[in-house]
């Protein structure tokens, strides 16, 4: 008479059985999608442009983070004029998520959003590369006109003047002919 060894048969069931409910279980957990994660990056933006430069404006990120396993404080930065992107671009090649856009030159302020971004980026363009020398004394004043009204921009934006969604060229809205 055969025995049957019962904990072969479950120790060898187990190992069929666990790999397969762990993928299922793992493909009913709700992932965020990008835009999903883009919006609590804005929000998160906001909180600390409200608060400004005050202590504990760190938890301003704790629901993007808590829900990403993103550590904000990680971010790199593109180096653009007059907007510096602030991003975080995930290790396994995912799409980056835009923390904030801040002007380069004076003040800080952050714009959250890209439509605010593209605004501020096109009223910028409007009066900078309205010179015919950009380089020169007359781009120099330009660039001096461009950036108060930037920064004209960033007050009426503090105080939730709407917006309304811009085009522009140039780092935030892409050069001209590019997808």
């Amino acid at each position: 008479m055969k025995m049957v060894n019962w904990a072969a048969i479950c120790i060898g069931a187990a190992a069929l059985i666990l790999p397969a409910w762990l993928v299922a279980r793992e493909s009913r957990t709700p992932r965020l999608r990008h835009a999903q994660i883009q919006a609590l990056a804005d929000a998160g933006c906001r909180c600390a442009r409200r608060l400004g430069n005050v202590p504990g404006v760190d938890h301003c990120w704790d629901e993007l983070e808590k829900k990403t396993k993103l550590l904000v404080a990680q971010a790199g930065e593109t180096a653009c004029y007059p907007l510096s992107e602030r991003l975080f671009c995930p290790e396994d090649g995912g799409e980056c998520i835009t923390l904030n856009y801040n002007i380069v030159a004076g003040p800080k302020f952050a714009f959250c959003s890209k439509n605010e971004a593209m605004a501020a980026e096109a009223i910028w363009s409007r009066i900078a590369l309205s010179a015919r020398d950009f380089y020169g004394p007359e781009g120099q004043e330009a660039d001096r006109r461009a950036h108060a009204a930037l920064l004209d921009y960033a007050r009426q934006v503090a105080a939730n003047t709407p917006i309304e969604a811009t085009q522009s060229h140039g780092c935030v809205g892409g050069m001209p002919g590019e997808d």
